[in-house]
């Protein structure tokens, strides 16, 4: 005799459990495990299912987040000014250190007494002669010194620069020229001693081949 036993409540609660993981596992709509996604329906927004995986389609936020960054360009520091040559300053040779090429008008008197320093034109100590120069302007003045006096300068020769001459007998002569590469100059300053006249000539000469100017008397 044959006893029919009535499940319990606990058994169908198992019974349904297992029908509805087996449902899972053969249902075409399900997300195969592990892969996170089968379809582009499974993942939210603008994602696409790829490889399993729920990724974004191009442009959006995780492609910019990967993409590295450019290094910002600092901007370069302004070069510092270079402070203007001393017109003042004087070489070895007893010349300034730059004289420039003949652009500036010839200096004042007040600007002519604020030169600290002679240059050096050989024979001109012997002469009593003052030599100075500012930018390419050269000015020679020549004094009564002992018995010897200048009675007149007159310029001899001039390639074209610029040059003045001024005298006052017996008391000084001068001339003003601008010392420019390529060209020569030259102006006679007459003297009296004792009654005697005699010539000195201020040589002002510049080869375009040398670098630096030859200034000279010569009686």
């Amino acid at each position: 005799m044959l006893v029919r036993r009535t499940p319990r409540p606990a058994q169908f609660a198992v019974a349904a459990l297992l029908a509805l993981a087996a449902a899972g596992c053969c249902s075409g709509k399900g997300k195969s495990s592990g892969s996170g996604c089968t379809t582009d329906t499974d993942c939210k927004g603008d994602r696409i299912c790829v490889d399993g995986t729920c990724q974004h389609s191009g442009g959006g936020p995780v492609q910019a987040a990967q993409q590295p960054r450019s290094n910002p360009v600092r901007p370069q520091a302004a070069p510092l000014p270079q402070a203007a040559p001393n017109p003042y300053a004087i070489a070895g040779d007893g010349l300034p250190v730059v004289i420039p090429s003949p652009s500036s008008p010839p200096p004042t008197m007040a600007e002519w007494n604020a030169v600290p320093r002679e240059v050096t034109v050989s024979g001109s100590s012997a002469l009593g002669c003052e030599t100075k120069m500012l930018r390419e302007w050269l000015r020679v003045s020549c004094r009564r010194h002992g018995s010897d006096y200048p009675l007149d300068v007159r310029t001899e020769r001039t390639s074209g620069q610029q040059a003045y001459v001024f005298h006052t007998t017996g008391s000084v002569a001068s001339t003003v020229v601008q010392v420019v590469r390529g060209k020569d100059y030259s102006a006679d300053f007459t003297w009296d001693t004792g009654g005697r006249h005699w010539v000195a000539t201020l040589h002002v000469s510049w080869p375009v081949q040398s670098a630096r100017p030859t200034l000279y008397f010569r009686r």
